[in-house]
């Protein structure tokens, strides 16, 4: 947990500054207010050669017509030697739409495997009894960049491979080993494998739930490792082993349903953005990528628990997920990044006592809110963090207004609470109603009410409406009152709550 905390303190340290800024992967989509990370070789190439970002297109290679394309082509290979594969299928490598390998293999022998799948007709393998170097599937091994993508118009030309069967000592699956494979549809997850290579299966849109079967001992999903494989829109079922799921590694996936190890550490930056599952609580002392967006735009997710270790609220970790309506603020947390919560169903949330920024537009559109208690130690508020039509009544402990940050890279609205309206009731403490007034962003307001009297634990203790009966109400400075305002809160029978 220490070392957690030290990461969180060091990138408030270095970070805190820079929150609105876009990580390097992130661009913009073709659809306003929409963000996008970039495939990692597309990344690559533009840093590299400075060229603009396009959209990649993906097709098949055009062959000539065969008059035996119907019937099964099969070879059986024995290897007494690594990297003989080519010699011993001679003529036949591009014949063959089926082999089985045994023996010694090398990465040579994975070229020709591609070779005979790219410019061949191969699509099923079976390498259960091959002996492969290192334990590891190469990198690259059947999707070459070199050959598969062309820059100048940004198409990648796919191989037909179908199906492939690992020998069960594997440990290691390279960098873009299946990458773009659309047509995979079949693949065993070895029982020794512990490591998954950056976009190992980026794009393979064939691959189904139901393939995704994960041997305990796993421990890291490398970035962009399942990045837009669209067709897993079921239950993902992960390792308890698994201890760090980089960024983008299910990106825009469609998952319906899925585990959170409790020995996670790592949670990188879009690693569930697009998914389709109703709850996420993830493990404490997991730390979190603070470029943010880990479940951006999940429409069905409903509940959510970020890590009560966590220093910050990655920015837009919950934007766009409208159906939200259960989740935290970590009991630690200093800053919360900008959209964190934009657009959720949140109808009430409580901030800790260490929180001192919050970020623009980081409750915007979050319209259930009624009521918000800021604690003393808020120090500064974004631009519209709290632009929700629904709320009656704000409380803020702080006794020095929180400064007012006007928005970057978007046109300032000039205070936090723009949309709300302007007499609502804010409560602060006693002897700093002219301080408020006259701060920027505050003097939005123009119904001040001073006391020393703030409810305790943030407005889920609090009963959110009751029908006065026989029973005296007290508003908070303890006075006897029957003019009951809208959005105030009262105390009656020794419980407090909010007027509707």
């Amino acid at each position: 947990m220490e070392n957690r905390i030290f990461k969180s303190i060091l990138w408030l340290l270095l970070f805190m500054p820079f929150m609105v800024s876009a990580h390097t992967s992130i661009t913009s989509s073709s659809y306003e207010g929409c963000m996008i990370p970039l495939p990692i070789l597309a990344e690559e190439f533009c840093v590299s050669t400075n060229s603009p970002v396009q959209n990649f297109v993906l097709r098949h290679k055009q062959k000539a017509p065969d008059d035996n394309s119907d019937a099964i082509q099969y070879a059986h290979i024995v290897l007494s030697e690594s990297g003989t594969l080519s010699s011993a299928l001679g003529d036949r490598i591009f014949e063959i739409d089926s082999i089985s390998v045994e023996g010694p293999m090398n990465e040579e022998d994975f070229n020709t495997l591609w070779d005979s799948s790219f410019n061949g007709s191969l699509k099923i393998i079976n390498l259960e009894n091959a002996a492969i170097e290192n334990g590891k599937i190469p990198d690259y091994a059947f999707f070459h960049i070199d050959v598969q993508v062309d820059w100048d118009t940004w198409i990648i030309t796919v191989t037909p491979l179908e199906k492939i069967i690992l020998p069960d000592y594997i440990t290691e699956i390279g960098k873009d080993a299946f990458g773009y494979a659309i047509n995979l549809v079949e693949i065993n997850f070895p029982s020794k494998l512990r490591y998954i290579g950056k976009s190992a299966f980026t794009d393979c849109i064939s691959l189904k739930p139901e393939m995704l079967v994960f041997p305990e001992g796993l421990e890291k999903l490398d970035e962009q490792a399942f990045y837009q494989c669209r067709g897993l829109d079921g239950e993902i079922k992960l390792p308890s082993t698994l201890t760090w799921i980089d960024a983008s590694v299910f990106y825009n996936c469609r998952i319906a349903e899925i585990n959170i190890p409790d020995n996670l550490e790592y949670l990188g930056c879009f690693a569930f953005a697009g998914s389709r599952f109703k709850k996420a609580i993830l493990p404490d002392d997991c730390y979190l990528c603070p470029h943010g967006c880990q479940f951006y735009n999940n429409w069905e997710l409903t509940e959510a628990h970020l890590p009560e270790n966590s220093l910050f609220v990655p920015p837009q970790v919950f934007d766009g997920c409208i159906k939200l309506t259960k989740a935290n603020v970590p009991s630690q947390a200093i800053v919360i990044g900008e959209f964190a919560y934009n657009s959720t169903s949140l109808s009430a949330i409580s901030f800790p006592p260490t929180l001192e920024r919050i970020e623009q537009d980081a409750f915007q559109g979050c319209d259930g809110m009624e009521s918000i208690l800021l604690p003393a130690s808020l120090t500064a508020l974004g631009d519209r963090a709290f632009n929700c039509y629904g709320l009656k009544a704000v409380y803020c402990m702080a006794q020095t207004p929180p400064e007012f940050l006007a928005s970057q890279g978007y046109e300032s609205d000039r205070n936090p609470f723009a949309g709300v309206d302007t007499s609502i009731p804010v409560y602060i403490p006693v002897g700093t109603k002219e301080r408020y007034l006259a701060a920027p962003g505050w003097d939005y307001f123009t119904n001040f009410i001073e006391t020393d009297n703030f409810p305790s634990a943030g407005i889920e203790n609090i009963s959110p409406d009751v029908t006065p009966t026989s029973y005296k109400i007290y508003d908070l400075s303890g006075r006897q009152t029957e003019a009951l305002v809208s959005g105030h809160i009262y105390i009656r029978n020794g419980k407090k709550f909010i007027h509707k």
